[in-house]
């Protein structure tokens, strides 16, 4: 019926702005734009000092760097290239990407089996298939099965001389779990209250973990029993996200977000 709004596009994902119509009537211009995440890479010459990032993908899609392969190499992400997030990995020096096979469902988490032998990721199926926690072999081959999570899980596994992986899973408590990443044989560490940050294992099996509050912003190193260890204040940096352990285990990297934009900090176990 004349009055009535008739749909003219039908784009998701994305925001609509800037609409103008020509004067004639019959024409209109408007500006299309929607989010993408991209993973840049950075070589490192010493403490606190790098070369300029670079971006390494080019695809018009969501990628999302989770590990490296164990020659350094390789970087592994996933990406929603093909409409669906799947685990890729490419060379530093390339500008293509090389799938890897990890069976079906969507891949939500990543990270390298602590001996280097296997990528070991979180798939889900769907609303009635619990989440699975799986591995392939870094040289590539057919996926198996870990373990089976209740809940959706988020995956940690350390640099040598640790040899088991952990999961967080999110719920109230928050649980932490470590596994066997070649069996699965796991056993309940310890659980947290929620908190505001990011968390990663360290090369000792501990888990450092940020908290953020009116309090300021810090690391705690966690025993795998969950007791504090070691605590490090990272005042007057704030806004922080992410964490990620060194091969030397005396440092951290994390980012602080501030007026002046995104910063990337290593931390020493001094502060």
């Amino acid at each position: 019926p004349q009055g009535e709004p008739r749909q003219l596009t039908n784009w998701s994902g994305n925001d609509l702005d800037h609409l103008s119509i020509s004067r004639d009537g019959k024409t209109l211009v408007v500006q299309k734009s929607s989010w993408q995440l991209h993973s840049y890479v950075g070589e490192i010459e010493g403490p606190g000092r790098a070369h300029p990032l670079r971006r390494l993908t080019f695809e018009e899609s969501d990628d999302v760097p989770y590990a490296w392969t164990p020659d350094s190499g390789a970087v592994l992400f996933t990406s929603n290239r093909t409409g669906t997030y799947r685990l890729y990995k490419q060379l530093t020096d390339a500008k293509v990407a090389e799938p890897i096979n990890t069976g079906p469902g969507v891949i939500t988490q990543a990270a390298v089996s602590p001996d280097g032998q296997w990528i070991i990721y979180v798939t889900e199926a769907g609303d009635n298939y619990p989440p699975r926690v799986m591995r392939v072999a870094v040289s590539g081959g057919a996926p198996h099965l870990v373990m089976q999570t209740k809940l959706t899980a988020q995956l940690g596994c350390p640099i040598a001389p640790a040899a088991r992986c952990i999961t967080l899973e999110e719920a109230t408590p928050q649980v932490f779990r470590s596994f066997d990443p070649t069996n699965g044989n796991a056993r309940e560490l310890f659980k947290l209250d929620f908190w505001n940050g990011g968390w990663q294992v360290a090369p000792s099996g501990n888990v450092g973990i940020l908290r953020q509050n009116e309090a300021g912003a810090r690391i705690q190193i966690l025993s795998q029993s969950g007791s504090i260890e070691r605590e490090i204040n990272l005042a007057p940096w704030g806004n922080f996200s992410g964490l990620n352990f060194s091969s030397n285990p005396n440092e951290m990297y994390t980012t602080s977000l501030g007026p002046s934009g995104a910063t990337i900090l290593r931390v020493n176990m001094g502060g």
